[in-house]
């Protein structure tokens, strides 16, 4: 009986892509893939997340991946350019195979995200201590 065993990776996309290339990790012993930040993988683009989905799509047939996208940055970035936001989601779904869902009214989110309360502290020039011995 062959055991099975679970390996969990965490790393930057930049060396997931070199080590796909070299093939010390393949694409298809790959169960779950998660990006972060996925608005980086534009079809036009060379950001390792766009070149790992390359790579993905070449070994489609042997690999059964899950994979999990994630952004909120694509919203603010086209927020005040309806074309732009238009061509960066038509992108993010061509390369990606897969579907953008956002939240009409931003009001919504702003009820289940929580926003961090900002304080800044002044401080004045640092003093100099002399320590005698």
């Amino acid at each position: 009986m062959m055991s099975r065993f679970l390996v969990v990776l965490v790393m930057t996309p930049q060396i997931l892509l070199h080590n796909l290339f070299h093939r010390l990790i393949k694409m298809e012993l790959i169960a779950l893939l998660i990006f972060d930040e996925c608005h980086h993988a534009q079809a036009q683009s060379s950001h390792p997340y766009a070149e790992i989905m390359k790579v993905y799509k070449t070994n489609a047939t042997k690999a059964s991946s899950y994979i999990w996208y994630d952004s909120i940055s694509i919203v603010r970035k086209g927020r005040a350019n309806p074309e732009i936001l238009s061509k960066c989601i038509n992108s993010l779904e061509f390369l990606l195979d897969a579907k953008v869902y956002s939240v009409e009214d931003t009001g919504e989110l702003e009820r289940y995200v929580a926003s961090p309360n900002v304080k800044c502290y002044y401080y004045g020039p640092p003093g100099i201590t002399v320590l005698k011995i």
